[in-house]
């Protein structure tokens, strides 16, 4: 982890000078900042479908995966230590976010996953500079083509439509429904 700066390049797969933590053990942030950062492998991506991850953060976070943005909300622009966010949720949980394994990035595909080592760089941001309690935890998980939903406590209903309705919840790329007048 890093607190309170933001390196060049900060979502790189480098780690050298970063801090090891656990929850629980992470250092108050000198700001608004907060840059968490691990390594992982994964044997196989020839299963795999879709990307689960279980983030715990209360105001704006950006979220790398093998230094590409996979999800940010909260912040435009390039995260610095300038950088704030008017977004807040009322408390501080657990939130999905449910990935796909491929993005497009300047209208080209790029796989977010890679057989061997991967990394995920996670930045945090609050809404001020005095918010600088780590609460964070995350988990991930690897989801397969055989994953039966990837929504919880959900009911499908169509109409017209041709495919089935509830494989758009499956997060599967090759899934779709279309309606067509």
């Amino acid at each position: 982890y890093k607190m309170g700066e933001v390196p060049s390049n900060w979502y790189g797969s480098d780690t050298s000078g970063w801090q090891s933590g656990t929850v629980g053990t992470f250092p108050a942030s000198s700001n608004q900042i907060q840059l968490y950062k691990k390594t992982f492998n994964v044997a196989s991506v020839t299963d795999i479908s879709g990307i689960m991850i279980n983030l715990k953060y209360q105001y704006g976070c950006i979220v790398y995966l093998n230094n590409h943005e996979a999800f940010r909300l909260g912040f435009t622009g390039a995260l610095s230590t300038s950088s704030t966010t008017s977004h807040s949720y009322q408390t501080v949980q657990y939130r999905f976010v449910s990935l796909p394994t491929r993005i497009l990035v300047n209208n080209q595909p790029v796989t977010l996953l890679n057989q061997g080592v991967n990394t995920i760089a996670i930045g945090l941001l609050a809404t001020s500079d005095t918010q600088v309690t780590s609460e964070f935890d995350c988990a991930m998980r690897l989801l397969t083509q055989s994953e039966s939903n990837r929504i919880f406590d959900y009911s499908v209903t169509d109409s017209g439509f041709t495919g089935t309705a509830a494989n758009v919840f499956l997060d599967y790329y090759s899934n779709s429904i279309y309606y067509s007048k």
